[in-house]
């Protein structure tokens, strides 16, 4: 039975690249530490030298369908107008970028 990922591949290979154009030291090993799969078994998928395994995939999945939320005020996506993505799998909103500006600004903590 023939397994085509290759949409899975695609998108695979443009989510990495946006986390590159972000952080132009984040590398591939990286990338498969955040998914949760070994290096190789994401470089050898990108490069199509071999498929991934249901395990992978499924992992892949949950990462994939995992909430998006701000690390900072815990607001899911649909709650605030963006994300900004960092590394790990850590965001913050338009909201808290605010109130780092505020205080920033200020030179003293604003309380919640």
């Amino acid at each position: 039975m023939r397994t085509d990922l290759n949409e899975l591949r695609s998108f695979l290979t443009n989510e990495f690249n946006k986390k590159l154009e972000y952080n132009s030291s984040y590398s591939k090993n990286s990338f498969a530490r955040d998914i949760g799969i070994s290096a190789t078994s994401l470089n050898e998928f990108l490069s199509k030298k071999r498929e991934l395994s249901f395990k992978n995939i499924d992992t892949i999945f949950k990462y994939l369908n995992s909430k998006l939320h701000c690390s900072w005020c815990d607001k899911e996506k649909g709650e605030v107008d963006f994300l900004i993505g960092g590394p790990r799998n850590q965001y913050i909103c338009n909201d808290c970028v605010d109130r780092c500006n505020q205080i920033a600004k200020s030179g003293k903590k604003i309380d919640s």
